[in-house]
């Protein structure tokens, strides 16, 4: 893709890298295709932030600041925050942050729901083609690498599990 890619060490464990897209390709052939640019600010570019770390180290103050700043929302990219009723433990984003900044894949799923990263990168794919229709800028936050990850470089394509073998291992 026609990228900047930037690593900046924030308040110790909390790294920050911006992914500078082109739209002269689509998202999918951005993310699949990647070369270094020298202009950051290139005004056919895109740029996606994402803040990653540790679970407590402030990621959702951070995050909050620079949605704020930006005037944009935020894409959770927590693999336990993205279910309901699971406060204890994820660091969840608070309601009063959540009316203070639209936040994205938070308590969206029962706990009995099946979900995955491929399903969180079609759908990030999506959302952030939508938000870079009105935005030059998007911002991610989260743990999840293997989410974040999906996002950034794409996930190898495997079967989906038939839904009995699904069923048989969950009764095991």
């Amino acid at each position: 893709i026609s990228l900047q890619y930037s690593f900046m060490l924030v308040a110790l464990p909390i790294i920050i890298f911006f992914l500078a897209f082109s739209q002269t390709r689509n998202l999918r052939e951005n993310l699949r295709h990647w070369q270094i640019k020298s202009n950051f600010a290139a005004s056919n570019m895109k740029t996606l932030v994402v803040v990653t770390g540790p679970t407590a180290v402030g990621k959702t103050r951070l995050s909050m600041a620079l949605a704020e700043r930006l005037g944009v929302p935020i894409i959770n990219a927590d693999s336990r925050q993205i279910y309901r009723d699971m406060p204890i433990g994820t660091a969840a984003p608070t309601e009063e942050e959540q009316r203070r900044v639209k936040h994205y894949f938070v308590s969206m799923l029962a706990l009995d729901e099946y979900y995955s990263a491929s399903m969180y990168e079609q759908q990030v794919i999506e959302l952030t083609t939508s938000l870079f229709s009105q935005s030059d800028y998007a911002l991610m936050s989260g743990g999840s690498m293997m989410y974040i990850d999906a996002f950034c470089y794409g996930l190898d394509d495997f079967p989906d599990v038939p839904l009995q073998m699904r069923r048989h291992l969950m009764d095991c």
